[in-house]
């Protein structure tokens, strides 16, 4: 008859069978631990690339925006251009990317004008109106890239 002696909380016939259990448990729970740290990582890393990705696109449409601003503040871009279809074409580099610009004269209209007097319809008095479209094209030192197309009207005399 074979006894079995108690150790306090289990025998030495439970120990037997159960060599080995707790190691096979511990790498099956170190190896949940470790796939979801993975997975973490990889998230992480995605929603930094998105906001870096963001940025660089909000970089490059200040660029553009910008350049279009300088356009508009110089009359000489615009002045130049007296057939319809002309263009003109401008560069600008800064310390964040470079922007090119286009600006093309679209059309010419004259509204209608207004008589000094009422009596008389021929004493209109105004002028004509040019319409160009300015396109901005804007790349960053870091790949962000955009492009903004915007229409202008300028008051010409007649």
């Amino acid at each position: 008859m074979m006894m079995l002696k108690s150790f306090g909380h289990a025998s030495t016939a439970q120990h037997r069978d159960q060599r080995g259990a707790a190691l096979i448990m511990a790498l099956a729970i170190l190896m949940i631990l470790t796939v979801i740290g993975i997975t973490v990582m990889n998230v992480s890393g995605l929603e930094a690339r998105m906001a870096g990705n963001s940025q660089e696109s909000t970089r490059a449409l200040q660029l553009a925006e910008s350049a279009i601003q300088q356009v508009v503040a110089q009359p000489t871009m615009v002045n130049n251009l007296g057939t319809i279809g002309a263009s003109t074409p401008k560069s600008y580099t800064s310390t964040g990317g470079r922007t090119d610009v286009t600006v093309t004269f679209v059309a010419k209209a004259t509204p209608p004008g207004r008589a000094t007097d009422p009596r008389n319809i021929d004493s209109a008095i105004g002028g004509a109106k040019a319409h160009f479209e300015i396109d901005s094209r804007s790349q960053t030192l870091l790949g962000g890239k955009t492009e903004v197309i915007q229409g202008m009207s300028k008051d010409i005399p007649r």
